[in-house]
């Protein structure tokens, strides 16, 4: 079983290979997310990585197999996402609700309960921080799901 745990500065290079891996780019997260991710680089991750109670990485023999990346919608700071309309009608309508943004697996290591681990995890913290509820996008404009935590 992986351990989950919180991803550290140190983890950005690992996350990115993972994104490099995963079958999305970071080109197509305008139809898979609802923010255009550009110049992700090791110093970006690095920064979102420390913004968040909600980035946590998996990880088996030492090496990092995963993560998932999720922000509270009241203190989103980053310009990619803050300035994003859809983010900002998140923030009105969910003021008090994470946003899941990404989670990715290295392929040899899917199917094996990872991304549903990582994902307990980030609820059960969520909760315990008293937000609201975890909300997720897809195809850009369309709130998939909003899961309440009250």
């Amino acid at each position: 079983m992986a351990l989950i745990r919180l991803a550290k500065p140190s983890d950005a290079k690992s996350v990115i290979e993972i994104i490099a891996q995963s079958s999305h780019t970071p080109n197509d997260y305008p139809n898979n997310g609802f923010v255009k991710h550009q110049n992700l680089d090791e110093w970006c991750y690095r920064r979102r990585i420390s913004s968040t109670p909600f980035f946590y990485c998996a990880e088996l023999l030492g090496k990092v197999v995963g993560f998932l990346a999720a922000y509270p919608l009241r203190s989103i700071w980053e310009e990619t996402l803050n300035n994003d309309p859809l983010t900002r009608k998140l923030q009105r309508r969910y003021p008090d609700d994470v946003y899941f943004d990404q989670v990715a697996i290295r392929r040899e290591w899917r199917e094996k309960r990872i991304a549903q681990n990582l994902a307990h995890t980030m609820h059960q913290a969520a909760a315990m921080m008293h937000y609201g509820g975890i909300v997720g996008v897809r195809d850009y404009r369309k709130i998939i799901c909003r899961f309440s935590l009250v």
